[in-house]
């Protein structure tokens, strides 16, 4: 990624990628040999190529470790490199904390993650603490994930060369590149983008499905912004207490504090046998959305106009259900349609019907240095993303050792004022140069 990039804050999800090899498996008995770090954006973008240390250790040591260490270490180099290493483990330990804090200075925002990560953790608790300290006490497990997976889609299973070392090797650089790739074929394959990815080419007749998936990141980009965009809404709809609520347990996340997380969840049920139980409803359904709910309610966003006759089927059977979802529906059902097809209200005018085109259908007004490269006005933001790879493809920006990395042109600069930049950062920066169309006063 681009040397220009700034630290990393709890918006940008960053994630502290380590691994650990050890002597054994018993944090108690056992030492840390070598440890390596990535660190990584919430979209699993690398801020750079990550370090890696390996731990002086006394022979001694290394003779009393089981078949399994001794044999593996010794065909990867390790044992050999920790005789050698000039580095002591309070040395290794202070430089990887200033390497994590370089990136995320802010204490309890980067998340540990890794494979079996649980086992680095409880290494590092022992021999580095600083370093656990400086961290979240969340972690993200690649895999749990991976287990999850092999249990609720037994059909859909990671290619195992995907997270296999590169040389077979175990060493814990190339095991982390391979948890982020492992992770990344997780986010691709099990997670809502690919449905929205396809829903997409559905719904928009001049995407196709291989420039979708040639450009999976940038339209992932934008997927993660409408869903911000969704849960934006419905923050803004949430009222009084459980939005206080809500305010808190961001808080405590961003704060780390573990106790007081576990608190406001007791409190919240003990709140909840004082309510109303529809209430307590809607807030674990806010509060924890499946994958399955995230993506109807993108679905809503984007084709709603398209689901209008089937909304209007389930408004009619929910209110004959009766109680009391029925106020709510009836006040919006005063409308009816006459012979032509047309809504019309109590007083027998014409309703006019809203327009669509929200989510990703919404058309912007384009900035003067992308309309130069789009060479239109006004575009929907993946019609944006689009025009900017037919250009990029056209006038061969596209970084030819690291694909993911644009050269700027010209134009490019006048865009996004850099020599280069990466995917990630573009799609990102791309809204700076996309506004609402003004609205017609008469209209």
């Amino acid at each position: 990624m681009s040397d220009d990039l700034q630290p990393l804050t709890f918006a940008s999800g960053p994630l502290v990628w380590i691994d650990c090899e050890m002597t054994g498996l018993n944090p108690q008995k056992h030492k840390i040999l070598e440890i390596a770090v990535l660190i990584t954006n919430g979209n699993l973008d690398l801020v750079d190529q990550g370090i890696e240390f390996v731990v002086h250790t006394e022979k001694a040591v290394l003779d009393g470790m089981d078949e399994w260490c001794t044999k593996q270490h010794g065909m990867s180099g390790l044992t050999r490199a920790c005789l050698e290493s000039p580095h002591t483990t309070e040395e290794v330990e202070q430089k990887v904390l200033a390497y994590i804090k370089k990136w995320i200075p802010q204490t309890r925002t980067g998340i540990l993650a890794g494979n079996s990560v649980h086992a680095d953790r409880s290494f590092l608790v022992q021999e580095m603490p600083q370093i656990t300290n400086h961290l979240h006490y969340r972690i993200v497990d690649v895999s749990s994930i991976k287990e999850l997976c092999r249990r609720w889609y037994p059909t859909l299973q990671v290619p195992k060369d995907l997270y296999e070392s590169e040389n077979s090797a175990h060493r814990a650089l190339s095991d982390i590149r391979g948890s982020i790739r492992e992770l990344k074929w997780y986010r691709d394959n099990i997670f809502p983008p690919k449905r929205v990815r396809k829903q997409l080419v559905e719904m928009d007749d001049s995407l196709t499905a291989e420039f979708v998936r040639e450009h999976k990141d940038g339209f992932d980009s934008i997927i993660a912004s409408v869903y911000e965009e969704v849960s934006a809404a419905q923050a803004n709809d949430s009222k009084g207490k459980r939005r206080s609520r809500d305010d808190e347990e961001e808080e405590g996340y961003a704060n780390g504090d573990g106790d007081g997380g576990d608190e406001g969840d007791e409190g919240d049920e003990g709140e909840e046998e004082v309510e109303v139980k529809p209430k307590k409803a809607k807030r674990a359904k806010k509060g924890s959305l499946t994958d399955e709910e995230m993506a109807r309610q993108l679905d809503s966003e984007i084709n709603g106009r398209q689901r209008s006759s089937r909304a209007s089927s389930t408004s009619t059977r929910g209110r004959g259900r009766g109680g009391k979802r029925g106020g709510k529906r009836g006040a919006k059902s005063s409308a009816t349609v006459n012979s032509d097809g047309e809504t019309v209200d109590d007083a027998g005018e014409v309703v006019k019907k809203k327009r669509g085109g929200g989510g990703f259908k919404k058309e912007y007004v384009l900035s003067e240095p992308l309309v130069a490269v789009a060479e239109v006005d006004k575009l929907s933001r993946p019609q944006t993303v689009k025009k900017l790879w037919e250009y990029i493809r056209r006038n061969n920006l596209q970084n030819p050792e690291n694909k993911r990395e644009i050269i700027c042109d010209d134009k490019f600069r006048a865009l996004f004022n850099v020599e280069k930049i990466d995917m990630f950062t573009m799609n990102k920066q791309l809204g700076r140069h996309l506004r609402e169309p003004d609205v017609d006063p008469e209209a």
